[in-house]
């Protein structure tokens, strides 16, 4: 992995607390792009999400064994290799989520120094 190695995180969120998720990522380095020239950045996908609690659980919303659901948002960021171990810590304290779901995907040729051509190549090949 190279020292400038970039993923991908995704966090689904009540929409209620999208602006926290969205400022705890941007506070922690994520969404950084162009050499520094924008942070904060993000994308947002607004959907719904659903859930079943069982016993032992403490859930945001609703009751034990009934079909909840609520409006959630899905955000979307960059984040440097060195820095995901913290984000992802981070963003489970600040989520209102007993279970929150924190994706995390590498991202190739993010960095404008790595070339994207090996990549695209070997899956245009397949």
């Amino acid at each position: 992995m190279t020292k400038n190695a970039m993923f991908k995180l995704v966090v689904y969120s009540p929409k209620s607390h999208m602006d926290e998720m969205l400022e705890a990522l941007q506070k922690n380095g994520c969404g950084t792009l162009g050499d520094g020239k924008y942070e904060g950045c993000a994308f947002l996908t607004f959907g719904h999400g659903t859930w079943i609690a069982q016993k032992g659980s403490k859930p945001f919303k609703g009751r034990l064994n009934r079909r909840e659901m609520i409006q959630e948002v899905r955000v979307e960021s960059t984040c440097p290799a060195s820095k995901v171990d913290d984000v992802v810590k981070i963003l489970r304290s600040v989520h209102p989520y007993e279970e929150p779901v924190i994706e995390v995907y590498p991202l190739e040729g993010l960095d404008s120094r790595v070339s994207v051509k090996p990549a695209l190549q070997a899956l245009r090949s397949k």
